[in-house]
């Protein structure tokens, strides 16, 4: 009878409300998207980890860098999104708009030993490892509109 009925949905409730309060908490954190494809690229727990100083020109602290640990062997445009993951993490300021939280709209230059940008060096090509480079400190920059436009069509990412 409808009793029985009852028994069987109830079964099912545990995993259902579990699942339920996943989906939530995963809709409501600071960052889905990049959380979900960024977090792993920590190199917190690693001996070698690239150890860098990042600076924010377009932030209210351009001159304070925030200290972010990455795996050895992370790309640029990997780096990027776990920089921007670790700003918006930290909650700097100005806080980074939803459609901006992507990797896409921004680069990391190369930075002078005060944070101040080296203009003589374009921003990093994305594809290629950032440990090449060999510095320990990057700025992390807006790209132009017309940089954006290239590298969404090279690497679709959607924000939010």
């Amino acid at each position: 009878g409808p009793g029985h009925m009852g028994s069987v949905s109830n079964a099912k409730a545990p995993t259902s409300a579990l699942r339920a309060l996943l989906e939530h908490k995963e809709n409501s954190s600071q960052n889905g998207p990049l959380a979900e494809n960024f977090a792993t690229f920590s190199g917190h727990a690693e001996s070698n980890a690239l150890r860098l100083n990042i600076y924010f020109p377009s932030s209210e602290s351009p001159s304070k860098p925030l200290f972010v640990e990455l795996r050895k062997n992370v790309l640029v445009s990997e780096a990027i999104g776990y920089i921007l993951l670790q700003y918006v993490n930290q909650q700097l300021v100005p806080p980074i708009e939803d459609e901006a939280q992507n990797p896409n709209y921004w680069n990391l230059r190369i930075v002078e030993d005060d944070g101040e940008l080296d203009e003589d060096f374009p921003a990093l090509d994305r594809v290629g490892p950032l440990s090449k480079f060999g510095f320990d400190a990057f700025a992390l920059v807006k790209a132009t509109p017309a940089q954006i436009k290239e590298n969404q069509a090279a690497y679709p990412f959607k924000s939010k």
